[in-house]
């Protein structure tokens, strides 16, 4: 069991950096998948997927693999992840592609202190 994450701001602008590292322009979901215990999907080319629970008393941010199957239709880009000064909120820029058009989406997640 590891410690109780406090989410600061100035922590979760170190981690959208880290993450816009990692995830800048990779092929996504055009949307994620929500779950019923307070999680947040986003699959990712590459085989690895980007959980993050929302749980008020858990929180946290991971890259696992991605268990799906490899043909998952990716109709997406990150284009960035960022945080707004002197906030716990992660911006993740979507670019959803499609046949006829592409339109831009963020993806806001707040991330609560325990």
């Amino acid at each position: 069991m590891s410690n109780a994450v406090r989410y600061e701001p100035l922590l979760v602008h170190y981690l959208a950096e880290e993450l816009n590292r990692r995830l800048g322009s990779r092929g996504t979901t055009a949307a994620p998948f929500f779950a019923p215990e307070l999680s947040v999907t986003l699959p990712l080319a590459g085989g690895e997927q980007l959980r993050v629970d929302l749980h008020p008393t858990r929180g946290w941010v991971r890259l696992l693999p991605d268990p799906t199957e490899p043909d998952l239709d990716l109709d997406g880009v990150i284009t960035r992840v960022d945080a707004p000064p002197d906030e716990r909120r992660l911006h993740l820029g979507l670019l959803e592609t499609g046949r006829f058009r592409e339109e831009q989406r963020t993806l806001i997640l707040e991330l609560h202190t325990n």
